[in-house]
């Protein structure tokens, strides 16, 4: 499991995580936060989800932080609309719900 927290998908990172070995659940922090305050952007949106799918290959995406605060820019479903040509399995899970991995 690769949870992502704040990064992004630069070389450096990307070379440090992948010499890890195969990600079986990829955890980013989704939304767009930050693209306009004075911070900058703070976390992911779709493109660098999808960026990030395509190069370190996880078996499932499960993005979170999503749809929590009225902060987060970009909808959830720009996410699931970015993935649909992807073989990594998107799990969109509702607030409050819970998923299970084996």
């Amino acid at each position: 499991m690769y949870w992502t927290g704040d990064t992004f998908p630069v070389n450096d990172v990307m070379a440090k995580v992948q010499a890890l070995g195969a990600i079986d659940v990829l955890v980013p922090h989704v939304g767009g936060v930050g693209v306009t305050g004075a911070l900058g952007k703070i976390s992911m949106d779709a493109a660098d989800v999808v960026d990030m799918v395509d190069r370190l290959k996880p078996k499932r995406v499960l993005p979170i932080h999503h749809s929590t605060f009225g902060l987060f820019l970009e909808p959830i479903w720009k996410l699931v609309q970015a993935m649909e040509r992807h073989e990594a399995g998107l799990d969109v899970v509702a607030e409050g719900s819970t998923v299970q991995y084996q």
